[in-house]
């Protein structure tokens, strides 16, 4: 499997655990790529805190609840870094604090995504044309229109936008490569013709001289686009459209795109009367989902959105429709 990330470097008073946790779950067979990422912002934060090479309750509690960490989710896969980081260094001899088991349990998401309308999407699409160049983010008119394009013609993570490498973006066979997504695995992503002529003539403006490793979507020290440069933009758009947003949490957010290109997959089959029995599995592979049950969801949220083929899904589809009301797939 080959990675499109870069190694992490640990520079606090924690860093030789640090590494020494990585190379441990790596070599055990996990990615542990999402828990790296958190384990450096753990990392980082203990430089500014002062603690030495002390993990201690203190430290623990602070990270946890410092800013931009009170998502109930994140709470508990940053809970669930630091107590392993307690775990391996008591158990190579060393006094940490290791905090206690579930102490900051997932919770369940009621979160409804927004299913953009044709007439949104447009909205959307036009106004991220019209952006201008930013002193901070100078292609950002180039980048953005082309982002929200694909997170909603190829369904994409975010995350899986913005790590593409120039060799990941084929434009001889319209196929786009995701490596190490979600869940550590790959899978190719077919565009269609509209996108793939988009995607060249964006590399035509700035790959020219590029190298297969380069970033496809690159801020201007070559690094890729980040993630808070999408979102920033993406609200922007929103209000500029006449969308409301309900504020952190309540969205519409990015990753609806994502959640709108497979609700209007969907929508197409059912009116065509495909089999959904078969084209799920296709959708599920297409999405990168780890289980079915992610992608059954699209299915209930389908039905709840258009009234109009409510009855069809549940003459044909019933048996495919998961219970409950929460929307998880990702």
């Amino acid at each position: 499997m080959r990675s499109n990330k870069k190694p992490v470097t640990f520079s606090g008073g924690l860093a030789t655990f640090c590494t020494q946790l990585v190379a441990e779950k790596r070599n055990l067979g996990y990615h542990y790529f999402t828990e790296e990422y958190l384990m450096k912002n753990f990392d980082s934060f203990s430089l500014k805190y002062g603690c030495g090479n002390l993990l201690t309750k203190e430290l623990t509690c602070a990270w946890l609840q410092s800013s931009n960490s009170q998502n109930p989710k994140t709470l508990a896969a940053k809970a669930v870094v630091v107590r392993q980081l307690g775990i391996f260094m008591v158990r190579n001899g060393h006094t940490a604090y290791i905090i206690p088991e579930n102490s900051y349990s997932r919770i369940s998401s009621k979160y409804m995504p927004h299913i953009f309308t044709l007439k949104e999407l447009i909205a959307l699409f036009s106004e991220a044309d019209n952006l201008k160049p930013d002193p901070h983010s100078p292609y950002r008119h180039l980048i953005i229109p082309l982002i929200f394009r694909m997170l909603y013609g190829c369904g994409l993570r975010v995350s899986e936008a913005i790590h593409l490498r120039v060799r990941d973006v084929d434009l001889e066979n319209s196929v786009l490569t995701i490596l190490d997504s979600k869940f550590g695995t790959d899978r190719f992503v077919p565009m269609d013709i509209t996108l793939k002529e988009r995607c060249r003539t964006y590399s035509t403006l700035l790959h020219r001289t590029s190298n297969p490793d380069d970033f496809f979507f690159q801020n201007r020290d070559g690094e890729y686009y980040l993630r808070q440069n999408v979102y920033m933009a993406f609200r922007k758009i929103l209000w500029k459209c006449g969308i409301s947003h309900g504020g952190k949490a309540h969205g519409p957010r990015v990753h609806d795109f994502r959640h709108t290109f497979a609700v209007h997959c969907l929508k197409r089959w059912v009116e065509n009367g495909y089999e959904l029995s078969s084209a799920l599995p296709v959708l599920s592979t297409y999405l990168g989902h780890k289980t079915f049950e992610g992608t059954s969801r699209y299915l209930r949220l389908t039905a709840e959105l258009y009234p109009t083929i409510t009855a069809a899904v549940e003459a044909k589809f019933s048996n495919l429709i998961p219970g409950g009301h929460s929307h998880e797939a990702n």
